[in-house]
C-alpha cells in the first residue's frame, strides 16, 4: 500500500535528523535515536534511553485557492522535541537545537516532496514547578500540495 505525502514527508524528517552524529556540521549525536510519536521520555512507561528525539506532525492545514483547482496547498506543522536528562545545561539544549535546524535547512525541499520549509519556533521545554530543562524543541511548517481530497498524490 503506497504512503501519502504527509508520510513520506515525516520518514524524510526522520532520516534526516538521522544524520546529526557530532561530525562535520553537527556537534551533539544523537542519530539512530529518532522515533515517529515516541512515547513521553520523562514518565513511567518510556520506550527509550535519553537523549532521544521525537517527531510529531501535529497539524495539516489545508486550503484551495477556488473551488475548481484540482490542487489543495498543505501546510505541514511538525514539532521536533529532543528528550534531555533533568540535569542537561541549557548550553547542551542550545546545541541540540543548532543540530537540528542546521538538519532541516539541508534541503527545505526534502528531495521535492515540499515546496519549502518555514521555521516557526524553538526553545527548551522547562518543568515549571522546578525549572528544570526536560527537552529542546523544534517547530516548523512544510508547504507543500496535493491533489483535492487525495493526499497520495
Amino acid at each position: 500500500m503506497a504512503d501519502t505525502l504527509r508520510q513520506k514527508l515525516i520518514d524524510a524528517v526522520i532520516e534526516r535528523l538521522k544524520l546529526i552524529n557530532g561530525s562535520g556540521a553537527y556537534v551533539t549525536d544523537i542519530n539512530e535515536k529518532v522515533f515517529d510519536w515516541p512515547r513521553h521520555a520523562q514518565g513511567a512507561g518510556s520506550d527509550h534511553e535519553l537523549p532521544y528525539m521525537g517527531v510529531f506532525d501535529v497539524e495539516n492545514q489545508t486550503s484551495r485557492e477556488h473551488q475548481r483547482d484540482k490542487k489543495a496547498d498543505r501546510q505541514l506543522t511538525i514539532q521536533v522535541r529532543c528528550y534531555v536528562k533533568s540535569n542537561t545545561p541549557a548550553a547542551m539544549c542550545r546545541k541540540i537545537i543548532g543540530d537540528i535546524e542546521t538538519a532541516i535547512g539541508v534541503d527545505e525541499t526534502w528531495g521535492k516532496l515540499a515546496a519549502t520549509t518555514m521555521p516557526s519556533r524553538e526553545g527548551p521545554d522547562i518543568k515549571a514547578e522546578n525549572l528544570e530543562i526536560s527537552a529542546a524543541v523544534v517547530e516548523f511548517t512544510i508547504l507543500y500540495n496535493t491533489c483535492a481530497f487525495n493526499p497520495y498524490q
